[in-house]
């Protein structure tokens, strides 16, 4: 059941970025960021609408109960102490999590406005282990194959910027420093990987934190 919700949530919310006035400035901001119609649809985008226009309940008004029960399991839902839920994501640009076999495991949320965190990401749930996923994996796995090399980049946004400038075999941990699991799972697709980190103190320390996994898995 929540493979089901988080399918449904993410047609929800493609549909809300696509349509919706509520959306009007994710709209123009993934306008400003460059990033093509095309590569939205690749990545199954969406958008989840803020309180102020939508109110505290817009995912949850739209599901029966035994999927509310599921998106609550599931993260995209938080459940009130006095009954009732509300949303977990709001005013956020949203990227589905895929697994291998395509289905939807989690969102990674980018705020539009001034609010924190800037970056969130569903939580730990039954089919969603962050330290185990990798953004972009399910899209692109083919074209890292195909090039036997893979590009990691530590955001969300990084990673579709690659894209649209021609650069298809790039993926991302999900806002975690990187996993031995996530290099297996990479390992299934090639040897080879680039980290291409941000080049503050923050991105070099954590490039340095990952050599000696990247040693230990002789990649």
């Amino acid at each position: 059941l929540m493979y089901g919700v988080n399918e449904r949530a993410m047609v929800i919310f493609r549909e809300t970025l696509l349509r919706s006035a509520q959306a009007k400035d994710a709209r123009e901001y993934l306008i400003k960021r460059n990033i093509s119609s095309a590569v939205q649809e690749r990545f199954g985008l969406g958008y989840a609408p803020a309180p102020d226009t939508a109110g505290w309940n817009f995912l949850g008004s739209q599901l029966g109960e035994e999927e509310k029960q599921a998106a609550i399991e599931a993260g995209l839902l938080v459940g009130k102490e006095s009954g009732g839920t509300y949303d977990r994501f709001r005013d956020r640009v949203l990227f589905p999590i895929f697994d291998r076999q395509g289905r939807v495991i989690g969102f990674g949320g980018r705020i539009i406005g001034d609010g924190q965190p800037k970056y969130m990401n569903s939580p730990e749930s039954l089919v969603f282990n962050k330290s185990a996923s990798l953004l972009g994996l399910y899209q692109q796995g083919d074209e890292i194959r195909r090039r036997k090399q893979a590009i990691l980049v530590e955001g969300n946004f990084d990673l579709v910027s690659l894209v649209v400038h021609g650069c298809p075999n790039v993926v991302a941990p999900l806002g975690t420093a990187l996993t031995t699991q996530q290099l297996r799972l990479l390992k299934g697709f090639s040897e080879e990987c680039v980290l291409l980190f941000d080049g503050d103190a923050a991105g070099v320390k954590a490039a340095m934190r990952s050599v000696p996994l990247f040693l230990s898995e002789q990649v």
